[in-house]
């Protein structure tokens, strides 16, 4: 494998097409990137060269580029700018005489649902993610300058030099046998993170069930409390009739009497004001037991891993039919000898 290089795409977006002119490497050991990446527009400004970003790119050892911190920049990059790709080079494919080069750009729902950052399959089925809906592939054209057809055609003329058969080299099983390796990690990978999911729904299940039977503890009090209001109420209610009565009469008795209900109107008040306090601190706990989020098991590296493999699959798939193309022109070539 190795390290993996890095940089900046630079050019522009024209008539609905997105042109890339220009690039540069990401500076290793820079304390400042950003301050880099100033620097560097402004000395290619300075040159009348192409200084707008319009994406990045990497390189990936057989296709391994799939992970979190590639759709973490691409995320950063198509955020501040939508028209924004990654351009993944595959250095040891192109070696073997297929250009290695795609453009990839992440999907409008699945742009969505980065931004809400919740990893949980719930968040998932709700933006109707699949595994196969995170990137997804824009065709490109590569255009050489004319310098690089000059020299292209220079070549073909020199005395020796011919290429006609290199495309037929079947290249050996080593690539065949890598992407499969790779294949195989990853449903390995899948595998143990099912069993993890597994286990962990087991825990969200456990907490699901406490805030239930918190819930229903605090709707019983709420409900105890409502029907001791409706007592004191229907108590506030006679008493306030009885001191109608007696503010209505004028005898020394019923002076007296009045006096004698107005501390039990107060005790009857308070007691509903402190009822009613509760009953608020009751509402408030059964709110934060609703948003009391559950325990779910991040599934973006299992989403990502499930991604990785339809992607080994259809690279495998196209090595083989590349491969029987090429037996099949040998051995027409054969017959031919």
């Amino acid at each position: 494998g190795g390290a993996t290089a890095d940089g900046q795409l630079l050019g522009l977006e024209a008539n609905g097409k997105l042109e890339v002119t220009n690039a540069f490497p990401t500076a290793e050991n820079k304390a400042d990137f950003d301050e880099f990446i100033k620097e560097m527009m402004q000395l290619l400004d300075k040159v009348n060269v192409d200084n707008n970003t319009v994406g990045w790119y990497r390189s990936a050892f057989i296709g391994e580029w799939i992970t979190s911190n590639t759709i973490r920049v691409q995320y950063e990059f198509q955020n501040a700018i939508p028209e924004s790709v990654v351009l993944v080079y595959d250095p040891h494919t192109t070696t073997k005489g297929n250009l290695g080069l795609k453009a990839y750009r992440l999907s409008s729902h699945f742009m969505a649902f980065y931004k809400k950052k919740d990893w949980s399959h719930i968040n998932f089925t709700r933006h109707k993610i699949d595994s196969g809906d995170i990137f997804e592939e824009i065709p490109m054209k590569v255009h050489n300058s004319h310098l690089i057809h000059a020299f292209l055609y220079e070549l073909q003329e020199q005395d020796g030099f011919s290429c006609e058969f290199d495309r037929l080299d079947l290249g050996g099983d080593a690539p065949f046998e890598a992407n499969l390796k790779i294949m195989s990690d990853s449903i390995d990978e899948l595998i143990q993170d099912q069993g993890k999911f597994k286990s962990s729904q087991k825990g969200v299940k456990r907490v699901r069930d406490q805030i239930q039977h918190q819930l229903s503890n605090v709707q019983q009090q709420m409900a105890n409390i409502q029907q001791q209001k409706a007592k004191v109420e229907e108590q506030l209610k006679k008493v306030r009739e009885q001191k109608r009565e007696y503010e209505d009469q004028t005898s020394a008795n019923n002076e007296k009497s009045y006096k004698d209900i107005l501390p039990t109107e107060e005790k009857l008040n308070k007691s509903k004001e402190e009822m009613e306090g509760k009953e608020e601190w009751l509402k408030k706990s059964k709110e934060e037991l609703l948003k009391k989020p559950l325990p779910y098991l991040p599934r973006l590296d299992a989403y990502l891993t499930s991604h990785k493999i339809g992607h080994y699959s259809a690279k495998v798939k196209t090595m083989i039919g590349e491969n029987m193309a090429k037996m099949f022109e040998i051995d027409a070539l054969n017959s031919e000898l």
